[in-house]
């Protein structure tokens, strides 16, 4: 019904939702064994810790049957002791469940606890397989032990594995090696986000090398027959509107819901304490889809959405 609302109105639709999020997004934990240098962690000075299974489920309930549960965030969502019990109850209340890690906890034993939890797909991160620039970006990881990891994983489970990498000057050359890396992993499909310009401004990617490296890939990744998203990075993207809380939320570990995954610091209200639908449709958050809808973003969406897609246009010019 909303998409229909916003194809007819476009800006001028309603800003409350009656429908249910399509794509959500719960924080299972805050903890991480890892500091990437381009972590969003440092923006969030909020206590490290989990969400219990009971306020897991409870939100879920709520929430009602979705089309995608995400039960990750901030954290290391295998450092949650839990893990397979949240994704358990996360995929009786989906249609697609799955988690994104950086692959360290994978072992045997945790493997065997993924593959029976209903999990339907497996991310590891991995952003560049060059181990020095691997090592530079993710300090303290062993790139060799995931790998090894990884091709257990695939060996061992029934869950498709994905790899998930970031674009930045730092990792666009050696990027190129990715398709081939993911195949010989064993994975069937290779992602891709540009880096937030939250971080560094130093490692993001120069437009025209950025486009021309996409191109690369995505011929390296048909080549490879993995599936990819890195066609919607060639898509030239609209800077003016903006649907994502109008079909999907982040509720972080405490229980707060926020706009999207990459605005985490600004809270809509507490699901725990007010309860899902009158978060959903707060007079808050339907001010806060009044703006972006209108194209009146706020300085943190300029930042890190809209600067991403500006660059993407400046690619294209």
């Amino acid at each position: 019904m909303k998409r229909a609302e916003l194809r007819l109105f476009g800006r001028y639709g309603t800003t409350h939702c009656y429908n249910r999020p399509q794509f959500v997004v719960i924080e299972p934990t805050t903890k991480c064994n890892l500091s990437c240098i381009w972590c969003a962690r440092p923006y969030r000075n909020y206590p490290i810790r989990d969400m219990s299974v009971s306020d897991f489920q409870g939100i879920i309930q709520q929430i009602g049957y979705v089309r995608e549960i995400v039960p990750f965030g901030f954290g290391e969502p295998l450092l949650h002791t839990k893990i397979d019990k949240i994704i358990s109850l996360a995929s009786e209340n989906a249609d697609y469940t799955w988690i994104n890690s950086n692959g360290i906890l994978l072992d045997q034993k945790m493997t065997r606890s993924l593959d029976s939890s209903g999990l339907t797909e497996l991310a590891l991160s991995i952003d560049s397989p060059d181990p020095e620039i691997f090592n530079q970006i993710r300090k303290g990881a062993d790139l060799d032990k995931i790998k090894e990891n990884a091709r257990y994983f695939t060996d061992h489970s029934t869950i498709p594995l994905r790899i998930h990498a970031v674009l930045s000057a730092l990792t666009l050359d050696s990027s190129l090696n990715l398709p081939m890396m993911a195949h010989e992993l064993g994975a069937n499909k290779l992602t891709f986000n540009i880096l937030h310009p939250t971080s560094d401004k130093n490692l993001m990617p120069n437009p025209q090398k950025l486009l021309h490296t996409c191109e690369k890939l995505h011929r390296l990744c048909l080549e490879f027959e993995l599936k990819t998203d890195i066609a919607e990075i060639l898509k030239k993207q609209s800077i003016n509107l903006c649907k994502v809380p109008l079909f999907s939320t982040f509720i972080d570990s405490e229980g707060y819901m926020t706009p999207c995954c990459n605005y985490p610091q600004f809270r809509l209200g507490n699901v725990l304490d007010k309860g899902f639908e009158e978060c959903w449709n707060a007079e808050e958050t339907r001010r806060f889809r009044k703006r972006v809808l209108s194209g009146d973003f706020p300085e943190w969406c300029q930042t890190v959405c809209l600067s991403v897609r500006h660059l993407i246009s400046t690619a294209h010019a």
